[in-house]
């Protein structure tokens, strides 16, 4: 049977006979802070969480030997030895008020991911971490400067917190880095020689709002997305050819043109405040993912590679067979959205159709395609349906009705 995790008051201490035999996952609550002893614990556990007020010591005596991932609570500030964490750790996260140093001695070697919690901010030496490591993701009050010394070279993903605003060398950074994640102050320049070529997911946090030239951008960038504040506008010049996905953050609202993308683009999603018109002639042919955010209420037409478009909260408009393409397979109405579509204004190839929380028109089945395999409703919806009122391609088990009259 399902063993839950331990409720938030939970203080008494465990036996392994308390436990499943094939237990995988645990997780303990608020107020638990009991020693641990590895006879306790099953040796199936591959999982262990701690909450708010562990903060026992913890020895590798203590913790079976196949716990893959480990995640300390809020109030965990000791010191760790290699000895005392499973050689076989492979994740390995910190709460917020930890701030003890780390040297590579301390963690085992098979590490692959390591996070630290709020409080950290300590200076980091590439002798200090695994060899192995190949995420490692800062907290909030992290502002240390990086250098490549202190990083190791098999590093794929880095992703700095809160408050780091540093500037950046391309020496800083190792040579494999695959994805760079900013956190909410970063808002610094940035040079292409700053940037790995290996580089292939940028993204930018919270403040940053700097413009961008495609010198300032290695070739081998396939994803990049601002943060809140961006508003810079962009040319096709300072956007790199191998780029796939552009995600644009709450404050853009710049008119674009298909001169503004590159050839290659496969997926283009804006923020909460975009709000300008676009023509199919604005968009790229190799366009196959669309999505709009919360203002956006505005008739659009689509490229004809187009496969899914999602609208966001405030659009509410009709639609035209014109306005929607054929290769198009799924479409998405967001939260205002309340028209009734005809058969004629949805394309034969649509596979899902999602509506949003205001939507409540009636429907027939000559209304929808026999194409689709997936319907859903909002919150609001509460009218009768019968199976004739459905394409006969989509079963009972594939229609969702959220509002509180199905539930």
């Amino acid at each position: 049977m399902p063993w839950p995790r331990s409720g938030r008051r939970y203080v008494m201490s465990l036996e392994s006979s308390q436990l499943p035999s094939n237990l995988r996952s645990l997780t303990f609550g608020y107020a638990f802070n009991q020693s641990l002893e590895s006879s306790q614990l099953r040796s199936s556990v591959r999982s262990l969480t701690f909450g708010y007020g562990f903060y026992r010591s913890m020895e590798s005596s203590q913790l079976p030997s196949n716990v893959r991932s480990l995640t300390s609570g809020y109030a965990f500030n000791r010191s760790l030895e290699s000895s005392q964490l499973p050689s076989n750790l492979r994740s390995l996260t910190f709460g917020y008020a930890f701030y003890r140093s780390m040297e590579s001695s301390q963690l085992p070697s098979n590490v692959r991911s390591l996070t630290s919690g709020y409080a950290f901010n300590r200076s980091l030496e590439s002798s200090q971490l695994p060899s192995n490591l190949r995420s490692l993701t800062f907290g909030y009050a992290f502002y240390r400067s990086m250098e490549r010394s202190q990083l190791p070279s098999n590093l794929r993903s880095l992703t700095s917190g809160f408050a780091f605003n540093r500037c950046l060398e391309s020496s800083q950074l190792p040579s494999n880095l695959r994805s760079l994640t900013f956190g909410y102050a970063f808002n610094q320049s940035l040079e292409s020689s700053q940037l790995r070529s290996s580089l292939r997911s940028l993204t930018f946090g919270y403040a940053f709002n700097r413009s961008l030239e495609s010198s300032q951008l290695r070739c081998s960038l396939r994803s990049l997305t601002s943060g809140y504040a961006f508003y810079r506008s962009l040319e096709s010049s300072q956007l790199r050819s191998s780029l796939l996905s552009l995600t644009f953050g709450y404050a853009f609202n710049r008119s674009l043109e298909s001169s503004q993308l590159r050839s290659n683009l496969r997926s283009l999603t804006f923020g909460y405040v975009f709000y300008r018109s676009l023509e199919s002639s604005q968009l790229r042919s190799s366009l196959r993912s669309l999505t709009f955010g919360y203002a956006f209420n505005r008739s659009s037409q689509q490229r004809s590679n187009l496969r899914s478009l999602t609208f966001g909260y405030e659009f509410n408009r009709s639609l035209e067979k014109s306005h929607l393409r054929s290769s198009l397979r799924s479409l998405t109405f967001g939260y205002a959205f309340n028209r009734s579509p005809e058969s004629s204004q949805l394309r034969s190839r649509l596979r899902s159709l999602t509506f949003g929380y205001e939507s409540n028109r009636s429907l027939e089945s000559s209304q929808l395609r026999s194409s689709l395999r997936s319907l859903t409703f909002g919150h609001v919806f509460n009218r009768s349906l019968e199976g004739s009122q459905l394409p006969n391609t989509v079963t009972g088990h594939q229609v969702l009705l959220r509002g509180p009259k199905h539930q």
